[in-house]
């Protein structure tokens, strides 16, 4: 897969939670079930902001190759957030 596709998507992809997190919280922990005030609005907020970082990184760095000096940092941060996020969602549903 061409990197400049795959890092497109993931800061789309990225993007997209990261504006519905950082603009919509109550609104998003009320469709979930949570309680819309307090702490939980902050944290989901907080999520938003990191979501949009990742999805700016890697737009910025959409054009370069994945993986050498300088594309290893980019790389593993994306690597390390899906993989964690992933393992979050498996044992949330096990």
């Amino acid at each position: 897969m061409k990197t400049r596709l795959l890092m497109t998507a993931s800061a789309g992809f990225l993007a997209t939670l990261g504006i519905g997190m950082a603009f919509l919280p109550q609104e998003l922990l009320a469709h979930l079930g949570a309680p819309p005030a307090g702490e939980p609005v902050l944290i989901v907020q907080l999520l938003g902001a990191l979501c949009l970082g990742l999805a700016c990184l890697d737009w910025m760095n959409r054009g370069a190759h994945i993986g050498g000096i300088y594309g290893r940092p980019v790389s593993m941060a994306n690597f390390f957030s899906y993989s964690v996020g992933a393992t979050a969602l498996v044992k949330a549903a096990i």
